[in-house]
Protein backbone atom coordinates (compact mmCIF):
# COMPACT_ATOMS: atom_id res chain seq x y z
CA UNK A 1 0.00 0.00 0.00
CA UNK A 2 2.69 2.20 0.94
CA UNK A 3 4.82 1.50 -2.05
CA UNK A 4 1.75 2.31 -4.17
CA UNK A 5 1.72 5.95 -2.44
CA UNK A 6 -1.62 5.13 -0.26
CA UNK A 7 -0.89 6.02 3.25
CA UNK A 8 -2.57 3.43 6.16
CA UNK A 9 -5.54 5.55 7.86
CA UNK A 10 -6.63 4.09 11.53
CA UNK A 11 -9.13 1.35 9.98
CA UNK A 12 -6.09 -0.07 8.09
CA UNK A 13 -3.89 0.00 11.23
CA UNK A 14 -6.54 -1.32 13.78
CA UNK A 15 -7.49 -4.63 11.23
CA UNK A 16 -4.00 -5.20 11.42
CA UNK A 17 -3.90 -4.97 15.05
CA UNK A 18 -6.69 -7.36 15.61
CA UNK A 19 -5.37 -9.80 13.14
CA UNK A 20 -2.31 -9.71 15.38
CA UNK A 21 -4.45 -10.17 18.59
CA UNK A 22 -6.19 -13.00 17.44
CA UNK A 23 -3.30 -14.83 16.93
CA UNK A 24 -1.65 -14.19 20.25
CA UNK A 25 1.41 -12.03 18.77
CA UNK A 26 0.80 -9.29 21.15
CA UNK A 27 4.33 -8.03 20.23
CA UNK A 28 3.58 -7.52 16.50
CA UNK A 29 0.17 -6.10 17.46
CA UNK A 30 2.23 -3.42 19.76
CA UNK A 31 4.55 -2.64 16.85
CA UNK A 32 1.73 -1.49 14.60
CA UNK A 33 0.55 0.81 17.14
CA UNK A 34 3.75 2.47 17.93
CA UNK A 35 4.53 2.08 13.65
CA UNK A 36 0.98 3.93 13.31
CA UNK A 37 1.96 6.81 15.50
CA UNK A 38 5.70 7.32 14.03
CA UNK A 39 3.65 7.69 10.89
CA UNK A 40 1.42 10.55 12.33
CA UNK A 41 -1.71 8.31 12.08
CA UNK A 42 -3.38 8.88 15.63
CA UNK A 43 -4.40 5.88 17.50
CA UNK A 44 -8.56 5.70 18.49
CA UNK A 45 -10.29 4.39 20.95
CA UNK A 46 -10.58 1.14 18.65
CA UNK A 47 -7.13 0.94 18.56
CA UNK A 48 -6.33 0.71 22.28
CA UNK A 49 -9.42 -0.98 22.70
CA UNK A 50 -8.16 -3.69 20.63
CA UNK A 51 -4.79 -3.89 22.08
CA UNK A 52 -6.55 -3.73 25.76
CA UNK A 53 -8.80 -6.95 24.99
CA UNK A 54 -5.59 -8.74 23.05
CA UNK A 55 -3.37 -8.01 26.40
CA UNK A 56 -6.34 -9.73 28.54
CA UNK A 57 -7.09 -12.38 26.43
CA UNK A 58 -3.35 -14.07 27.25
CA UNK A 59 -3.61 -12.66 30.98
CA UNK A 60 -1.38 -9.60 30.81
CA UNK A 61 -3.80 -7.56 32.79
CA UNK A 62 -0.93 -5.46 34.33
CA UNK A 63 -0.07 -4.32 30.19
CA UNK A 64 -3.97 -3.51 29.70
CA UNK A 65 -4.02 -1.03 32.14
CA UNK A 66 -1.06 0.77 31.29
CA UNK A 67 -2.85 1.02 27.73
CA UNK A 68 -5.99 2.65 29.34
CA UNK A 69 -3.94 4.85 31.08
CA UNK A 70 -1.77 5.82 27.60
CA UNK A 71 -5.43 6.10 26.22
CA UNK A 72 -6.08 8.66 28.77
CA UNK A 73 -3.23 10.92 28.63
CA UNK A 74 -4.06 11.18 24.69
CA UNK A 75 -7.13 12.73 25.37
CA UNK A 76 -9.27 9.54 24.64
CA UNK A 77 -12.13 8.80 26.51
CA UNK A 78 -12.43 4.76 27.04
CA UNK A 79 -16.20 3.28 26.23
CA UNK A 80 -18.20 0.38 27.88
CA UNK A 81 -16.60 -2.37 25.67
CA UNK A 82 -12.86 -1.00 27.19
CA UNK A 83 -13.82 -0.89 30.46
CA UNK A 84 -15.73 -4.41 30.43
CA UNK A 85 -13.08 -6.05 28.86
CA UNK A 86 -10.12 -5.00 31.57
CA UNK A 87 -13.21 -5.79 34.14
CA UNK A 88 -13.54 -9.33 32.94
CA UNK A 89 -9.60 -9.75 32.09
CA UNK A 90 -8.77 -8.86 36.06
CA UNK A 91 -11.53 -11.17 36.74
CA UNK A 92 -10.06 -14.02 35.13
CA UNK A 93 -6.76 -13.59 36.74
CA UNK A 94 -8.71 -13.50 39.98
CA UNK A 95 -7.64 -9.87 40.49
CA UNK A 96 -11.47 -8.42 42.09
CA UNK A 97 -9.73 -5.69 43.78
CA UNK A 98 -8.45 -4.35 40.59
CA UNK A 99 -11.73 -5.23 38.94
CA UNK A 100 -14.16 -3.68 41.18
CA UNK A 101 -11.50 -0.14 41.07
CA UNK A 102 -11.95 -0.17 37.52
CA UNK A 103 -15.73 -0.76 37.65
CA UNK A 104 -16.07 2.84 40.56
CA UNK A 105 -13.47 4.15 37.73
CA UNK A 106 -16.67 3.56 35.19
CA UNK A 107 -19.37 4.80 36.91
CA UNK A 108 -17.58 7.78 37.77
CA UNK A 109 -17.01 8.61 34.19
CA UNK A 110 -20.94 8.12 33.47
CA UNK A 111 -20.54 5.03 31.52
CA UNK A 112 -23.63 2.30 32.53
CA UNK A 113 -22.68 -0.92 33.35
CA UNK A 114 -24.02 -3.77 31.11
CA UNK A 115 -24.75 -7.49 31.61
CA UNK A 116 -20.93 -8.14 30.32
CA UNK A 117 -19.09 -6.17 33.13
CA UNK A 118 -21.49 -7.38 35.82
CA UNK A 119 -21.51 -10.98 34.64
CA UNK A 120 -17.66 -10.86 34.55
CA UNK A 121 -17.51 -9.87 38.22
CA UNK A 122 -19.79 -12.21 39.14
CA UNK A 123 -17.97 -15.08 37.71
CA UNK A 124 -14.96 -13.65 38.99
CA UNK A 125 -16.81 -13.92 42.44
CA UNK A 126 -17.71 -17.60 42.02
CA UNK A 127 -13.87 -18.65 40.80
CA UNK A 128 -12.60 -17.21 44.14
CA UNK A 129 -15.07 -18.72 46.22
CA UNK A 130 -16.88 -15.76 47.41
CA UNK A 131 -20.37 -17.19 46.74
CA UNK A 132 -21.95 -15.29 49.60
CA UNK A 133 -20.60 -11.85 47.65
CA UNK A 134 -21.84 -13.24 44.32
CA UNK A 135 -24.99 -14.09 45.95
CA UNK A 136 -25.14 -10.15 47.18
CA UNK A 137 -24.63 -8.61 43.66
CA UNK A 138 -26.96 -11.10 42.33
CA UNK A 139 -30.16 -10.09 44.67
CA UNK A 140 -29.10 -6.25 43.48
CA UNK A 141 -29.33 -7.58 40.08
CA UNK A 142 -32.78 -9.12 40.41
CA UNK A 143 -33.95 -5.36 41.89
CA UNK A 144 -32.38 -2.99 38.96
CA UNK A 145 -32.60 -3.66 35.42
CA UNK A 146 -30.40 -5.82 35.45
CA UNK A 147 -33.09 -9.05 35.81
CA UNK A 148 -30.57 -11.68 35.64
CA UNK A 149 -30.81 -14.20 33.11
CA UNK A 150 -30.07 -18.28 32.07
CA UNK A 151 -26.43 -16.83 31.72
CA UNK A 152 -26.30 -15.46 34.91
CA UNK A 153 -28.07 -18.16 36.84
CA UNK A 154 -25.30 -20.82 35.20
CA UNK A 155 -22.42 -18.31 36.54
CA UNK A 156 -23.77 -18.77 40.01
CA UNK A 157 -24.95 -22.34 39.49
CA UNK A 158 -21.84 -23.34 38.56
CA UNK A 159 -19.78 -21.48 41.31
CA UNK A 160 -22.20 -22.83 43.94
CA UNK A 161 -21.63 -26.47 42.75
CA UNK A 162 -17.66 -26.14 42.44
CA UNK A 163 -17.66 -25.03 45.93
CA UNK A 164 -19.75 -27.79 46.63
CA UNK A 165 -23.03 -26.06 47.67
CA UNK A 166 -24.73 -28.04 45.65
CA UNK A 167 -28.31 -28.41 48.16
CA UNK A 168 -27.93 -24.31 46.98
CA UNK A 169 -27.53 -24.74 43.29
CA UNK A 170 -29.99 -27.26 42.93
CA UNK A 171 -32.59 -24.65 44.53
CA UNK A 172 -31.51 -22.29 41.85
CA UNK A 173 -31.97 -24.20 39.43
CA UNK A 174 -35.58 -25.80 40.89
CA UNK A 175 -36.43 -22.29 40.89
CA UNK A 176 -35.77 -21.11 37.08
CA UNK A 177 -39.16 -22.09 35.78
CA UNK A 178 -40.74 -19.60 38.31
CA UNK A 179 -38.62 -16.77 37.31
CA UNK A 180 -40.16 -17.45 33.49
CA UNK A 181 -36.56 -18.76 32.36
CA UNK A 182 -35.94 -22.17 30.75
CA UNK A 183 -33.13 -24.33 31.73
CA UNK A 184 -30.20 -24.80 29.02
CA UNK A 185 -27.89 -27.74 27.85
CA UNK A 186 -25.06 -25.71 30.11
CA UNK A 187 -27.06 -25.84 33.56
CA UNK A 188 -28.32 -28.91 32.92
CA UNK A 189 -24.66 -30.05 32.38
CA UNK A 190 -23.14 -27.63 35.31
CA UNK A 191 -25.67 -29.51 37.73
CA UNK A 192 -25.22 -33.18 36.49
CA UNK A 193 -21.47 -32.65 36.72
CA UNK A 194 -21.93 -30.86 40.23
CA UNK A 195 -24.20 -33.95 41.66
CA UNK A 196 -21.52 -36.41 40.03
CA UNK A 197 -18.88 -34.92 41.66
CA UNK A 198 -20.79 -34.85 44.87
CA UNK A 199 -21.68 -39.08 44.78
CA UNK A 200 -25.20 -38.29 43.89
CA UNK A 201 -24.89 -39.98 40.64
CA UNK A 202 -28.69 -41.19 41.11
CA UNK A 203 -30.09 -37.58 41.01
CA UNK A 204 -27.72 -37.12 38.14
CA UNK A 205 -29.02 -40.07 35.51
CA UNK A 206 -32.81 -38.72 36.75
CA UNK A 207 -31.68 -35.21 35.46
CA UNK A 208 -30.84 -36.47 32.78
CA UNK A 209 -34.19 -37.73 31.90
CA UNK A 210 -36.16 -34.80 33.04
CA UNK A 211 -33.56 -32.84 30.68
CA UNK A 212 -34.49 -34.63 27.37
CA UNK A 213 -38.57 -34.67 28.99
CA UNK A 214 -38.31 -30.73 28.75
CA UNK A 215 -37.54 -30.58 25.33
CA UNK A 216 -33.62 -29.76 26.14
CA UNK A 217 -31.45 -32.65 24.24
CA UNK A 218 -28.26 -33.78 25.64
CA UNK A 219 -25.07 -33.06 22.80
CA UNK A 220 -21.65 -34.59 23.56
CA UNK A 221 -20.25 -32.34 26.46
CA UNK A 222 -23.51 -33.27 28.52
CA UNK A 223 -23.24 -37.12 27.74
CA UNK A 224 -19.38 -37.02 28.30
CA UNK A 225 -19.50 -34.76 31.72
CA UNK A 226 -21.77 -37.46 33.38
CA UNK A 227 -19.95 -40.34 31.75
CA UNK A 228 -16.99 -39.06 33.19
CA UNK A 229 -18.85 -39.02 36.59
CA UNK A 230 -20.28 -42.26 36.36
CA UNK A 231 -16.98 -44.05 35.75
CA UNK A 232 -15.32 -41.59 38.74
CA UNK A 233 -18.23 -43.61 40.90
CA UNK A 234 -17.36 -46.94 39.55
CA UNK A 235 -20.97 -47.43 37.97
CA UNK A 236 -19.12 -48.57 34.99
CA UNK A 237 -21.95 -50.26 34.06
CA UNK A 238 -24.30 -47.45 33.80
CA UNK A 239 -21.28 -45.84 32.04
CA UNK A 240 -21.13 -48.19 29.66
CA UNK A 241 -25.38 -47.78 28.54
CA UNK A 242 -24.94 -44.09 28.60
CA UNK A 243 -22.07 -44.25 26.26
CA UNK A 244 -23.42 -46.64 23.83
CA UNK A 245 -26.63 -44.15 23.80
CA UNK A 246 -24.08 -41.59 23.13
CA UNK A 247 -22.70 -43.19 20.17
CA UNK A 248 -25.97 -44.23 18.80
CA UNK A 249 -27.02 -40.32 18.44
CA UNK A 250 -24.17 -39.41 16.78
CA UNK A 251 -21.35 -38.50 19.55
CA UNK A 252 -17.89 -39.57 20.85
CA UNK A 253 -16.43 -40.14 24.13
CA UNK A 254 -13.24 -37.64 24.42
CA UNK A 255 -9.99 -37.69 26.06
CA UNK A 256 -10.84 -37.23 29.47
CA UNK A 257 -13.69 -40.36 29.59
CA UNK A 258 -11.67 -42.33 27.29
CA UNK A 259 -8.70 -42.04 29.96
CA UNK A 260 -11.04 -42.91 32.47
CA UNK A 261 -12.02 -46.38 30.82
CA UNK A 262 -8.43 -46.86 30.40
CA UNK A 263 -7.34 -46.63 33.81
CA UNK A 264 -10.66 -48.98 34.59
CA UNK A 265 -9.36 -51.40 32.55
CA UNK A 266 -5.53 -51.61 34.11
CA UNK A 267 -7.10 -51.94 37.05
CA UNK A 268 -9.97 -54.21 36.51
CA UNK A 269 -8.32 -55.86 33.88
CA UNK A 270 -11.42 -56.17 31.71
CA UNK A 271 -11.86 -54.74 27.95
CA UNK A 272 -15.49 -54.47 28.05
CA UNK A 273 -17.78 -51.65 28.77
CA UNK A 274 -21.01 -53.57 30.32
CA UNK A 275 -18.73 -54.86 32.91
Amino acid sequence: MIQLGEMPNSVTYNALMNGYCLQDRMDDAMAVLNLMIERGCSPDVVSYSTLINGYCKVKRVVKSTMLLREMLQRGLSPDVITYSTLVNGFCQVGNLQAAEELINEMQSRDLSLNHYTLYAFLDGLCKTGQIDMAMILFRKMEGSKFVPDIVAYNILINGMCNDGKLDDAKGLFNCLHARGLQPDMRTYTIVMRGLCEGGRTEEACQLLKEMEGNGCFPDGVTYNTIIQGLLGNKENTRAAQLVGEMVERGFSADVVTMELWVKYLMTNGTSSFSS
